[in-house]
């Protein structure tokens, strides 16, 4: 399978610069329907088998958009238990690693821009 999946991977890189077929020609949709897309990302976090998150030109847009939720889920436990580690090592100081906006939909770009500039400058960070 792996020879396969290493095959399809040099045919899609030669396809990526000449778009010689549509991209989705190398889409497997028995993998959104078959696999266990979190287990395979699992896999994949963990360098075990055989796993297709190494190869995503295979999966469909559905299970690329499952996949991007399941590794936002992840990224976001990650950073929850790494608060949780900082806090009980700091003693109960809780140290703030995020940066909050409130930015107005009709004047987002403006809004971020300024917010960010006016946490660069100050001077104790």
């Amino acid at each position: 399978m792996e020879k396969c999946l290493k095959a399809l991977a040099l045919l899609n890189d030669v396809n990526s610069t000449k778009e010689i077929v549509p991209y989705n020609v190398f889409y497997i949709h028995e993998l959104t329907e078959q696999l266990d897309i979190e287990e395979d990302y699992r896999n994949w976090i963990e360098h075990r088998e055989v796993v297709f998150c190494k190869y995503p030109f295979v999966y469909t847009a559905e299970a690329k958009a499952k996949l991007l939720k399941i590794d936002a889920n992840q990224q976001m436990m990650k950073t929850v238990q790494s608060i949780a580690v900082n806090q009980f090592l700091n003693r109960g100081q809780i140290s703030i690693n995020f940066l909050e906006l409130k930015v107005r939909r009709d004047n987002l770009i403006v809004d971020t821009l300024r917010q960010i500039q006016e946490y660069e400058s100050r001077p104790y960070l």
